[in-house]
């Protein structure tokens, strides 16, 4: 619930409605700067990419159709788990090449990353 004024919070539908938001502004770049997922499963990380990599594209000018790059960086809510009897730094690894790599991968620094490593 909202703190603000009690109304229920759907993380996924307002997810989905800033993604539309940023499609309507035609916007250059969308920067994910962490703790996109509030309890870190795998499920929502491949529906958080799947709706990046199917919804955020312009949609029109001469980029009409293509994607919208973005940048992804974990936050601790994205790969940590509350008692967990795993160390921090080994949960943040798990999760970055593991439920997480979709989000990086299709990531423009990560496309970036992988332009260079071909050059």
């Amino acid at each position: 619930r909202s703190p603000a004024n009690g109304s229920e919070v759907l993380p996924l539908s307002v997810f989905r409605e800033l993604v539309d938001l940023a499609v309507a502004a035609e916007v250059d770049v969308v920067a994910l700067s962490g703790d996109v997922l509030s309890f870190p499963q795998a499920s929502t990380a491949a529906w958080v990419a799947r709706t990046l990599n199917s919804s955020l594209r312009h949609r029109t000018g001469r980029r009409a159709g293509a994607a919208v790059p973005y940048l992804y960086t974990a936050g601790n809510h994205d790969w940590f788990y509350e008692g967990s009897p795993a160390s921090q730094p080994a949960l943040q690894r798990r999760w970055r090449q593991s439920a997480l790599h979709p989000l990086y991968g299709g990531s423009a620094t990560w496309a970036a990353a992988d332009a260079d490593a071909d050059a």
